[in-house]
């Protein structure tokens, strides 16, 4: 387990970067906007954070629980307590380092309003687990959140692909597909990766290449409502499972 000083520094030193997407423009006006994404690719935050801006996006919506914001709130005011947060959700890649730093500019420079989230799970006990009999159950709480939402103004939710599917299958009926049946005027945007590697749940990932994808970033429209945002490299995010002399300044 990383130590909180590789967090914090990390976490402080990480710059959000505008993407250079191309035809954004195919995006329709909509108040929800839901990303897919291959958790542990660290292009996923500066996704986050292009979009936002290019969408003028005020509320933005996280695959975790209320538990991390907390930290969130004090660090927008400057205050980085690393001792807030939980470091199994850098081991699980849910949400990377880079990604909570761009939260968090988001917020501190005004470009979006708040936070929500919408998957309490995470804070379920063993017990509770233990209760559970339908193996979609994470899918029903987070549409259900996502519909409860206030989408007064433009939001973005960001969660990861396998809850971001599209096609209904006789075992898995992602988040999406539930949403799309109450809400159709959801956009879809896809992150895809021509090639690279993701940290994921602590493992370094070899994507398998997509060359039929562009080597720019570029919105591909697949249908009226989906859309694929293709990423030309993946490259991992900054992976907190450490040894003591690992070198945290990539």
């Amino acid at each position: 387990m990383a130590k909180p000083v590789q967090i914090y520094t990390i976490f402080t030193t990480h710059t959000p970067q505008t993407l250079p997407i191309q035809s954004l423009g195919l995006l329709p006006a909509s108040r929800l906007y839901l990303c897919g994404e291959i958790h542990g690719a660290r292009q996923n935050a500066d996704a986050v954070w292009t979009l936002c801006y290019s969408l003028g996006i005020k509320q933005l919506a996280l695959e975790y629980s209320a538990s991390v914001d907390v930290f969130v709130q004090r660090a927008v005011r400057g205050d980085v307590d690393i001792s807030l947060l939980n470091p199994a959700m850098f081991d699980s890649s849910v949400l990377s380092i880079e990604m909570l730093k761009t939260v968090v500019e988001l917020l501190r420079t005004g470009a979006i309003d708040q936070v929500a989230y919408i998957d309490e799970t995470f804070d379920y006990t063993i017990d509770q687990w233990r209760q559970i009999t339908d193996p979609d159950w994470r899918e029903v709480v987070m549409a259900r959140n996502i519909e409860r939402l206030d989408l007064s103004q433009p939001t973005l939710c960001v969660m990861g692909n396998w809850h971001t599917r599209p096609r209904k299958t006789s075992r898995h009926i992602s988040a999406l597909r539930r949403v799309s049946e109450t809400m159709p005027e959801a956009v879809l945007i896809q992150n895809v990766y021509r090639s690279g590697t993701v940290y994921n749940a602590g493992k370094i990932i070899a994507l398998t290449p997509r060359l039929d994808l562009p080597e720019q970033y570029k919105i591909i429209q697949r249908t009226k409502r989906n859309f694929d945002l293709a990423v030309p490299l993946a490259q991992e995010i900054n992976s907190v499972t450490f040894s003591p002399d690992a070198d945290v300044s990539n």
